[in-house]
């Protein structure tokens, strides 16, 4: 009796050893996922965006990440998350079929909410500019109406 009840601990001593082993090994799979390393074809042919332009927004948006909840994830991958999901316009279907970003929808969502807050305080105001004044406002209407496809009454168009 005592003999099986041994071999019965063992059994879960080890099982437990293998959820451990398996723990471990995600988490090392997930620290190895460095989409920085990607080869720049492929990187931009992901992000739609260079790794210089990477940089200079995170360096930019960076000091508001130190005000948020810490979610796991570096500035970088929530940033490359969300440029991800701009491009694609999809949560988890384009980040689903890459194993680089390997990120549950919740994070996917919450990485989006932070980074689009971050990008509406920092840079904004200083890359998007709308005409504000009557002459302003003319300037661009018929910057528009002489272009090789006019829009009328058009004051500004994004790409």
């Amino acid at each position: 009796m005592a003999l099986e009840f041994l071999r019965w601990e063992l059994m879960v001593l080890e099982e437990r050893v293998r959820l451990q082993e398996r723990r471990i090994e995600i988490r090392v799979l997930r620290d190895e996922q460095n989409p920085i390393d990607l080869p720049l074809e492929e990187f931009i042919f992901m992000f739609c965006i260079s790794q210089e332009l990477e940089f200079d927004v995170i360096n930019i948006i960076r000091p508001l990440f130190q005000s948020q909840r810490s979610s796991g994830l570096s500035p970088e991958v929530q940033f490359l998350v969300t440029v991800h999901f701009y491009a694609q316009g999809s949560y988890q279907r384009g980040l689903g079929s890459y194993s680089i970003l390997n990120i549950s929808q919740p994070y996917v969502s919450r990485s989006i909410s932070i980074v689009t807050n971050a990008i509406n305080q920092c840079l904004l105001s200083q890359w998007v500019k709308f005409p504000m004044t009557a002459s302003e406002r003319q300037k661009a209407r018929e910057k528009f109406e002489a272009a090789p496809q006019p829009f009328e009454g058009t004051l500004g168009a994004i790409d």
